[in-house]
């Protein structure tokens, strides 16, 4: 059976949007995965960190970058700077962090800091445009 183009377009279009990633309720299951397996020192450490949230545990936590995104104006800084890094060959993610290992090599090290410095500036000139004073 064949599917006409336009069936696949609509369904190529359309399934992307439905997925919507792993949503709040994936992001508290994988809190709750990696609590469980912390150990006592770190979970002691954890707990230090998280008090005083409402509630004060990885699955508690989980959702607070995307509920953070649309209300707190560093997100735009943030996707700015990683914008400007992927110009220059680096991938940064906005609201995840990511680190440079002993895996990489002395070139991918230095593509990375290059790209950051490229993202600093590119903040910089947004923060000026803005008139908001980055620290």
């Amino acid at each position: 059976m064949r599917i006409p183009f336009r069936h696949g377009l609509f369904a190529a279009l359309l399934l992307p949007s439905l997925a919507l990633a792993w949503g709040p309720e994936g992001h508290r299951i994988i809190g709750e995965l990696a609590q469980r397996q912390l150990t006592p020192q770190a979970a002691a450490a954890v707990a230090g960190l998280l008090k005083g949230e409402p509630e004060p545990t990885l699955a508690g936590i989980a959702n607070w970058a995307d509920e953070l995104r649309d209300s707190d104006p560093d997100f735009a800084l943030a996707e700015a700077f990683c914008a400007a890094a992927l110009s220059r060959g680096a991938y940064f993610h906005p609201r995840h962090n990511m680190f440079l290992c002993a895996a990489h090599t002395q070139h991918d090290m230095e593509t990375a800091l290059h790209a950051a410095d490229a993202g600093f500036a590119a903040v910089a000139r947004m923060s000026s445009t803005s008139g908001r004073v980055i620290v």
